[in-house]
């Protein structure tokens, strides 16, 4: 059985030139590995509406048919998908009766992401919700984030027998040698904060404790003249980039308007997805501190390579009570694990248990 997959990348993405393909270029980089092979749908230009889904649907339908013949294959999406179309549930369908098999990787929920949104989106809401749903029943096999993703989607009909979690992204770096995290101070303390930084979706980023030291990386970063002196902007890099310069001893996960708690349909959502910023921390052998209800949570704590908090304000506090050879080992755990995130070892894994499993039914 064949395996192909679906680029709907446009160059500046493919060439990571876009901070937010990061995620999709690093998946098909470790496909292409796998001597998958491409099928290269391009995004139609458009004013959006019936018509302009249609066409995709049809582009979609004609491809795959196309290079994949009536023979048995898998066909393997990145979910969403970028030229989306309110018809590929439906594409989805009828490529199945000619013996294709579908695998699905979810980057993320679009329906769960939105559902706390401000009730003037409800219609939007509920044809996201739909569309992707719709996709998801149609999937032989979904490579879903976690185990509380997994039961998110069990509570909208999704079967729990075909779906595979992810466990965390990988992080894909060009080179062993472009990671320079330096080696950690006596105090460790140097916490960094690493995506986009606008105000509308890091609001906690404009009110964090006065301990310890932050530096911030990313775009859309609003400076004021007045801001405390632990706080660093230390600009904005593309992610190939950001590991050539980033230091620091801790990186933050979190995200919302809030340093009390992960508030908002942002902060919320951490409760179900892989942050793709936990995996550049980790990759470059940096511990990382993370919201005590993510979903990640448990993975950080199980794998020794970070603490969790409930609160911004408790992690000067937490930091003063770990000892140097317990960040060591931390440290050790982290760099251990980077093997593992630079070379493509969770999505390998997961697309293979994904396989197995259509195989045997």
């Amino acid at each position: 059985m064949d395996l192909y997959y679906i680029s709907c990348l446009n160059e500046a993405s493919a060439k990571g030139k876009q901070a937010g393909s990061k995620a999709v270029v690093d998946i098909e980089s470790i496909l292409q590995t796998l001597a998958s092979k491409k099928i290269k749908i391009s995004a139609l230009n458009g004013k959006r509406g019936i018509e302009l889904h249609l066409k995709h649907a049809k582009i979609f339908k004609k491809k795959v048919s196309e290079i994949c013949g009536k023979e048995e294959h898998c066909l393997f999406i990145q979910m969403p998908v970028v030229c989306h179309s309110v018809f590929l549930a439906c594409v989805l369908k009828q490529i199945r009766k000619e013996n294709i098999k579908v695998v699905l990787l979810l980057h993320d929920l679009e329906f769960v992401r939105g559902k706390r949104s401000k009730r003037g989106n409800c219609v939007s809401w509920l044809r996201t919700f739909i569309e992707e749903i719709s996709m998801f029943k149609q999937a032989d096999a979904l490579i879903v984030h976690n185990t509380k993703m997994k039961k998110k989607l069990m509570d909208y009909g999704i079967k729990e027998d075909k779906m595979v979690e992810l466990e965390i992204f990988d992080y894909l770096i060009k080179s062993v040698e472009s990671i320079q995290v330096e080696k950690c101070s006596d105090g460790f303390n140097r916490v960094v904060i690493a995506g986009n930084l606008t105000p509308n979706k890091c609001g906690y980023v404009y009110d964090l404790p006065a301990a310890p030291q932050f530096l911030l990386y990313g775009a859309n970063y609003v400076q004021d003249e007045n801001s405390q002196d632990n706080i660093h902007y230390m600009g904005s890099y593309m992610p190939d980039e950001l590991v050539n310069v980033m230091q620091g001893d801790f990186g933050l996960v979190w995200d919302g308007d809030s340093a009390e708690t992960c508030a908002g349909p942002y902060g919320q959502y951490l409760r179900y997805n892989n942050p793709h910023k936990t995996s550049l921390y980790l990759a470059c052998g940096m511990p990382v501190i993370i919201w005590e209800g993510a979903a990640l949570a448990s993975f950080i704590i199980e794998n020794n390579v970070g603490i969790t908090v409930s609160n911004l304000n408790e992690i000067a506090e937490n930091l003063s009570r770990i000892s140097k050879d317990e960040y060591i080992v931390m440290k050790k755990n982290a760099e251990k694990l980077s093997k593992e995130l630079r070379t493509g070892f969770y999505f390998k894994a997961a697309l293979n248990k994904c396989i197995k499993m259509i195989e045997e039914k």
